[in-house]
């Protein structure tokens, strides 16, 4: 785990300030940092601790012993030893592997009220390597919403729900085809040409809780009732376990919304769009009261990237329906409803946005590359993985950056 800047010592984490208090998880997330390129990264990912090394991109769970001390999960030889609490957070990791001690430092907050990105735009040639770089800023946005679905009528989820207990009995009692039923009858366009088949993994969700749930409680060759999730209902079925992973098909049918409901679903938006404009209430207490998408109303309707918690989004990465929508708005103005139709066009809902804030994020983009994320650092120095860029001037003015990766160290960049 640790690098090359590891410094020996006969200490283990007894040596350490032990605190018996356990911390929240959100109290040790950030990035942490033994130089510059080189840090940890802290996140939670399924509630869980997890470690993204920069200067490898190698990235595993760690799980709380006693205290402020975690460890890697069946193995107790390497610990990573959290400081006293400063300001809500900790400030240092001490990692302790085979009598070596490596400390990380909590990155210090820079103010960026006086960095002004658009001073580092602009292509730069290496003669060196006969490239150039491209480094460009990119738009993002803290979103929130508000969802209205559309009420299904009780003989519409009734109709649903006999469809899938007559398909079921029909493959229990007798012996048609799971897979063909989901051929011929799922709505799930992902799956419904592999006849509704997927591998699940217990140790790497990928499916919603509840379908989680129904799938790794059946035995093979069992298959569920008819349950619902926010998709619509469904039937699954367990066709080998191997381990920790199930091969599973299912059936998913979507009820149909009548005009009628989703005009209703629109209308209720107009009055709840009214309602904050005219300040009787706010954009985010709406959205806890009234919201349909149980993803974002706790959180007051703020959209957010569950792998990282970020809460901001490029342009490029919402549908072409929300992206419009942004486009037309300035911060904290609500748009009208919005139409969302799911993939497979069988699901409609409709949806309010507003733009909480924005921000440019600096990029670069390198020859066959994807464009990368420049993370400041210090002022006029940024990083990007493990890679360093260390911009000049002169005379007030960005002219060029050396920039240091791995074993390249000093390689000129020229502004052009």
């Amino acid at each position: 785990i640790a690098i090359d800047e590891k410094k020996k010592s006969n200490s283990n984490a007894q040596s350490e300030q032990i605190v018996t208090t356990k911390f929240i998880k959100t109290q040790l997330t950030g990035n942490y940092e033994i130089q510059a390129g080189a840090a940890f990264e802290l996140t939670i990912k399924n509630d869980s601790l997890n470690v993204l090394q920069t200067w490898n991109n190698i990235s595993y769970n760690i799980i709380n012993t006693t205290g402020n001390t975690y460890e890697l999960p069946d193995d107790n030889s390497i610990q990573f030893v959290f400081s006293k609490l400063k300001n809500n957070f900790t400030q240092k990791i001490t990692v302790f592997e085979d009598g070596n001690k490596t400390t990380f430092k909590r990155k210090e907050k820079i103010n960026t009220a006086k960095i002004n990105l658009q001073d580092y735009t602009g292509n730069y040639y290496s003669e060196e390597l006969d490239v150039a770089y491209s480094i460009f800023t990119r738009p993002e946005f803290e979103i929130a919403q508000i969802v209205i679905e559309p009420f299904v009528a009780g003989d519409e989820e009734k109709r649903i729900i006999e469809a899938l207990v007559t398909m079921r009995k029909d493959v229990l009692e007798n012996g048609s085809s799971f897979s063909s039923k989901a051929i011929l009858h799922s709505q799930d366009p992902e799956s419904r040409s592999r006849g509704g088949s997927y591998t699940l993994d217990e140790n790497y969700p990928q499916m919603i809780k509840e379908f989680r749930e129904q799938a790794f409680n059946l035995e093979a060759g069992e298959i569920s009732k008819p349950f619902k999730t926010k998709y619509g209902w469904h039937i699954v079925t367990v066709e080998k376990i191997r381990g920790p992973q199930r091969d599973i098909r299912h059936v998913l049918l979507v009820p149909n919304e009548s005009e009628a409901a989703l005009e209703k679903a629109r209308n209720t938006l107009v009055f709840l769009r009214e309602q904050i404009v005219n300040g009787e209430i706010s954009f985010s207490d709406a959205a806890r009261e009234f919201s349909d998408d149980q993803l974002t109303n706790d959180n007051g309707g703020v959209l957010m990237i569950k792998e990282s918690g970020d809460t901001y989004f490029e342009l490029d990465w919402l549908d072409p329906e929300m992206k419009n929508a942004i486009l037309e708005l300035k911060d904290n103005e609500v748009s009208n409803p919005i139409l969302e139709v799911n993939q497979s066009g069988n699901k409609k809902k409709y949806k309010i946005v507003t733009v909480l804030n924005h921000k440019d994020k600096l990029k670069v983009k390198i020859p066959n590359n994807e464009a990368r994320e420049l993370m400041l650092y210090k002022p006029d120095i940024f990083n990007s993985n493990n890679a360093l860029f260390r911009f000049s001037r002169r005379k007030g003015t960005v002219e060029g950056f050396e920039f240091d990766f791995g074993r390249v160290n000093n390689l000129k960049f020229n502004k052009k």
